[in-house]
């Protein structure tokens, strides 16, 4: 059950450069190795209005919740939709999001810190629109890759150290369909 960090990174990399448009809902699915060895990625179907309600990390919280409510013989069927003979070996996560200006980012942090109200990072000038894809494997491997809307499709960056809201509701989910990797 695990999976190269160099070859997650050339998944993620892969999965953003077949992106074509912007403007795309998330997608939340599973890293696996097929029965002949290759490995992928497959979406986990859910109603798309899953995506319209609240924050998407939101929804992968309460994915992980409801999970972790599950007995544990009962987890693995979430991951029944993936072909025959393959193996889940992780989680991943693709979304679309803003990133505040640098010169802004520690003042916007200060003030969620202490429940102070901030704007939209969309709102802010300077601000950058991303689309990112994050997984967490059941080995404990992470890793991402982001490419900004103005930069080349074949250019996505990659990020192995992870931290924020996604990678830990992509954790929880780890967790609890891999309750023997709980100490990651």
């Amino acid at each position: 059950m695990s999976i190269a960090k160099e070859e997650l990174s050339r998944l993620l990399k892969a999965a953003l450069m077949r992106r074509e448009t912007w403007d795309e809902l998330p997608e939340l699915g599973v890293v696996y190795r097929s029965a002949t060895g290759v490995h992928r990625l497959a979406p986990w179907e859910f109603d798309r209005k899953v995506w319209g309600v609240g924050h998407p990390v939101q929804f992968l919280g309460y994915l992980a919740d409801r999970l972790l409510g599950e007995p544990e013989s009962h987890r693995g069927e979430a991951l029944g939709f993936l072909p025959a003979g393959s193996e889940a070996l992780g989680i991943y996560f693709r979304y679309e999001a803003y990133a505040a200006p640098e010169d802004q980012a520690d003042e916007l942090r200060r003030r969620r810190l202490v429940g102070g109200s901030t704007p939209l990072l969309k709102d802010l000038a300077g601000s950058r629109e991303f689309r990112s894809i994050q997984a967490v494997a059941f080995d404990g491997t992470e890793c991402a890759a982001t490419q900004y809307r103005e930069e080349p499709l074949a250019a996505p960056s990659e990020y192995s150290v992870l931290d924020g809201p996604v990678p830990d509701a992509l954790l929880s989910i780890v967790t609890a369909l891999a309750p023997d990797r709980a100490d990651l």
